[in-house]
């Protein structure tokens, strides 16, 4: 039925393009600039982004703007009846706006109301994590953390923040456990090898926290925290 209302719209607007040639521009410019918006070609890591929704929204401004005043342009009442839409608009608009912010006062807030209106959502559930771990909320971090691992427990950003939170609690050993399931996704991440050689360093296992450090001093060389870290493990060996 979607599909159908779009050819039926596209096939109209190309029909009346000699009278009403702005239709046309406008509907067409849309559809073009809804293809990054919709997902059929992608930008970045995300599938499907609504905040580009403004460009393509231009097209329908476009055929708002002209063909409202030759909707009208026989009428007695053309000026008020301007006036009147445009207090309309605005007023709408700024209702909108004023519900729509309270989403937007931070983190927190905005991702609580993501996770709250869409499903299986990776991103927003690691990001409102995130933003709890920030509020000093490290158990409703972890329990975020979780639950964006649950529906893709490939990332190893997730994995590396969760091991994090788990650190700060105390869990040493759940900690080392989520650094290095981070490390098999993403083997090439310097603080999470960094961060590993801590948690080891913190368990006395200063064998395998040298070797952390070692890799992670691959990555990024003469990069003080790790040298430091290293030294000190190294120190604990009397080498």
């Amino acid at each position: 039925m979607f599909e159908t209302n779009l050819l039926f719209i596209s096939v109209f607007t190309i029909f009346v393009r000699r009278t009403f040639p702005y239709l046309m521009v406008g509907w067409f410019w849309f559809l073009v600039m809804l293809l990054p918006v919709i997902g059929l070609i992608q930008v970045g890591e995300q599938s499907i982004a609504d905040r580009y929704t403004y460009i393509p929204i231009i097209g329908l401004f476009i055929m708002i703007a002209w063909g409202t005043p030759d909707v009208i342009k026989r009428s007695r009442y053309r000026s008020e009846i301007l006036l009147v839409l445009t207090i309309v608009v605005i007023a709408i608009s700024s209702m909108v706006t004023w519900n729509q912010l309270k989403y937007w006062q931070n983190g927190f807030t905005l991702f609580q109301h993501a996770t709250d209106v869409t499903e299986k959502n990776c991103v927003a559930h690691y990001n409102l994590g995130a933003a709890l771990i920030d509020r000093g909320d490290v158990d409703g971090g972890i329990r975020e953390f979780t639950l964006a691992l649950a529906i893709n427990p490939n990332n190893a950003e997730v994995h590396n923040n969760l091991a994090i939170a788990l650190d700060k609690k105390g869990d040493v050993y759940g900690a080392i456990s989520e650094f290095k399931q981070s490390l098999k996704i993403n083997p090439r991440n310097f603080e999470t090898h960094y961060n590993l050689g801590i948690a080891l360093l913190k368990n006395e296992v200063s064998e395998e926290a040298i070797l952390e450090f070692r890799k992670a001093l691959e990555i990024i060389p003469n990069e003080s925290r790790a040298q430091y870290y290293l030294g000190r493990a190294l120190a604990n060996k009397n080498k």
